[in-house]
């Protein structure tokens, strides 16, 4: 977007394997560059000279560069720019810009609906916009736009859970906040690593288990999930305790994910029988400090078929 909006001729992708190190060296066009999600570790930081010298050599060339980059601290004097994502009414405008009855078509409840239940991703929102751009007022096409909401996230869930490039340990809580959604951050953060452990015994049984310390921020691990969290009161016998909550923000997207872990991964069946069995075993134990908003999930009740516990 940026680089569309500087009126670039041309965008050009980097290649995924570039270090910062290599990444002069990608500067050899005019025109824009795009490295999308560029891997840091402590042995490979983005340092200021890497970024001079890429300046240094867009300056030649007449060209741009736009770096992305998750949450690191391997960006020594590097000071990043924080991305706002554009809030999805202003995505569908944007794709409807050209159309005479635009008002008419933004102003349909199926629309109305859709952007009042976000947050959307703007890959969402654009697909959302496109199925707006085909409506011709037939039933047919009022079935699609209000089926689209729970279409886009059964993608979303089989999205996340298919993805090879996410963890084993996020997809674990990934599964936790769906059985604990509404329930303080660290309960589902504790109770995730029990679910790792499973699943790595399974995956690697030759293997001892591990668990890392220390990890991403309880912001960054949601925002991975597509969850989001906030301070909330829970009634206690002792009164009101603050607790971080954990929560998705559409009410269904519990029940879509774990009918879809059962389904579509019955590879993982194993680990999250043996999960939910302990869980049962020790219920006591993890049950938050008073009721939430919405109750856990159970898969029981979210799966198509009676969950094995």
């Amino acid at each position: 977007m940026l680089l569309f909006r500087l009126g670039v001729p041309a965008v050009h992708a980097l290649s995924s394997e570039t270090t910062p190190s290599t990444l002069t060296a990608q500067l050899d066009r005019p025109g824009g560059h795009v490295l999308r999600d560029l891997p840091l570790t402590r042995n490979r930081p983005l340092r200021e000279n890497h970024l001079y010298a890429a300046v240094d050599r867009l300056k030649q060339t007449e060209g741009y560069l736009v770096i992305t980059v998750e949450r690191s601290p391997f960006l020594p004097g590097v000071p990043p720019l924080a991305w706002e994502p554009p809030d999805a009414a202003d995505v569908v405008r944007a794709h409807l810009r050209h159309r005479e009855d635009a008002g008419r078509l933004l102003g349909l409840a199926p629309v109305r609906e859709f952007l009042t239940r976000g947050p959307h991703r703007p890959v969402e929102a654009a697909e959302f916009a496109e199925v707006l751009a085909g409506y011709d007022g037939s039933a047919a096409a009022q079935a699609r736009l209000a089926d689209f909401g729970q279409t886009a996230v059964v993608k979303q869930c089989r999205d996340r859970l298919s993805d090879t490039g996410t963890d084993l340990r996020d997809k674990a809580f990934l599964i936790a906040l769906a059985v604990f959604d509404q329930a303080p951050y660290v309960l589902a953060a504790e109770l995730a690593d029990k679910l790792f452990v499973h699943f790595q015994r399974l995956q690697e049984p030759e293997q001892p288990p591990e668990i890392p310390v220390f990890g991403p921020s309880a912001e960054e691990r949601l925002e991975r999930a597509g969850a989001e969290g906030e301070v909330r009161d829970e009634s206690t016998e002792w009164g009101p305790v603050p607790q971080f909550t954990a929560y998705f923000p559409r009410e269904d997207t519990p029940h879509v994910l774990l009918s879809e872990v059962w389904t579509g991964h019955p590879s993982a069946r194993p680990a999250l029988v043996t999960w939910l069995r302990e869980l049962a075993r020790d219920g006591a134990r993890w049950s938050a400090p008073g009721p939430p908003p919405r109750r856990p999930c159970s898969p029981a009740r979210t799966c198509p078929r009676p969950w094995p516990c």
